[in-house]
């Protein structure tokens, strides 16, 4: 897409003698923001975005103060640019020590906010006390929380999303769960490795000694 063009416009109204334009807002994450810059051209009442992306997508206002003889009122005339999902990039895998709680997020762009689903090893994740949903960016059950995870949460997860528009995206990341004593295995294979080695000397040594004891001649 080259450009997208919003346009709002005004019905006349009698009781309205005077109305001005003031310009485009987007609302970003709950904060309004003035439009301005190169991509974007405003005229009264029209928006010409060039090269839009995802990240462009959302509710766009564009304000009007309006006068009548008593009373001034600001009109928010609202439009949206509409886009596909997109699930932003993973990680490959991520890393739990086992009985802690794992959560994976997945970031979606796009309007309007999309819903998400999970499946594990290939099948529809089974929700259940441990395995939890939760929204994240105004997008929903886009966050999976696993509580205490175990061994057999090991595995690859798939996020989809959807929104109506478009295609759904997905991303898959695969979820490693470790051991929290993992640190004490090359430490005890070390300390059974020194043992046996101290074993070994000994009896090499006792055979040693009993060989020269054969040898030596005894005194009469």
């Amino acid at each position: 897409m080259e450009s997208a063009t919003l346009e709002c416009k005004i019905t006349p109204i009698k009781s309205i003698i005077t109305s001005a334009f003031e310009g485009w807002y987007y609302d970003q994450n709950s904060t309004e923001i003035m439009l301005s810059g190169d991509n974007f051209i405003t005229t009264n009442g029209k928006l010409v975005i060039k090269d839009p992306r995802r990240i462009d997508s959302g509710i766009y206002s564009a304000r009007f103060n309006l006068n009548n003889e008593n009373t001034k009122i600001v009109y928010n005339c609202q439009v949206p640019l509409k886009a596909s999902p997109l699930v932003l990039n993973l990680p490959r895998s991520i890393s739990y020590f086992m009985d802690n709680d794992a959560n994976i997020t997945c970031m979606v762009l796009g309007y309007p906010m999309s819903t998400v689903t999970w499946t594990f090893e290939d099948r529809e994740l089974q929700l259940s006390n441990r395995y939890l949903l939760s929204d994240i960016g105004g997008n929903k059950n886009n966050r999976l929380t696993i509580l205490k995870v175990k061994y057999s949460d090991r595995g690859t997860y798939n996020c989809t999303a959807s929104n109506g528009i478009g295609f759904t995206s997905s991303k898959v990341i695969l979820l490693r769960v470790r051991d929290p004593f993992e640190w004490l295995y090359p430490l005890v294979g070390l300390i059974i490795e020194v043992v046996v080695v101290g074993i070994i000397v000994i009896i090499c040594a006792r055979k040693e000694r009993r060989r020269l004891e054969e040898i030596t001649p005894k005194k009469k």
